[in-house]
């Protein structure tokens, strides 16, 4: 089984990225709920622990890596999908600028595997709404933590 990403297109008569960003607030909220001991929307990193960190700001203009982009490590290594059959038997060095074409065989696995796109559902669109973003709380609080040390050294 492979992994599976979402695909959603936004059919509101609102700003779609924002309708995106918000959904995406709602769904990592969801996952948070279902298993806190797992999953967990706290931007800090502190605040994290060993739980996984579902971050719902990717979203829009936010920076994300490519399937098959190269990375500035050595040997070159590419993003590349798998299929989770397939993560025992690769080393993130075997897939590499040199060796992504040859892999692939002339087919693109990766949009293979994506579903169409599909409208937001309005509700995960409004329950998204009324979550902030986390970086908002977390720069607030970066800010009440550096007040606290300077005043904590004297300065």
């Amino acid at each position: 089984m492979a992994r599976r990403a979402c695909t959603c297109s936004s059919r509101s008569t609102t700003d779609p990225v924002e309708d995106a960003a918000a959904a995406t607030r709602a769904i990592a909220a969801r996952a948070e709920r279902l298993d806190p001991e797992v999953a967990t929307t706290a931007f800090l990193k502190e605040e994290r622990g060993p739980r996984v960190y579902v971050d719902p700001t990717r979203v829009g203009a936010a920076t994300v890596v490519a399937a098959y982009s190269p990375r500035v490590r050595p040997g070159t290594p590419v993003s590349f999908p798998l299929g989770w059959d397939e993560l025992d038997a690769v080393e993130p060095r075997d897939l590499t600028i040199h060796t992504a074409l040859g892999r692939l065989g002339g087919r693109d696995p990766w949009a293979e595997l994506m579903p169409d796109p599909f409208p937001i559902p309005p509700g995960l669109v409004e329950e998204g709404r009324a979550i902030p973003p986390p970086r908002v709380g977390a720069m607030r609080e970066g800010r009440r933590r550096a007040r606290a040390r300077r005043t904590a050294g004297g300065g």
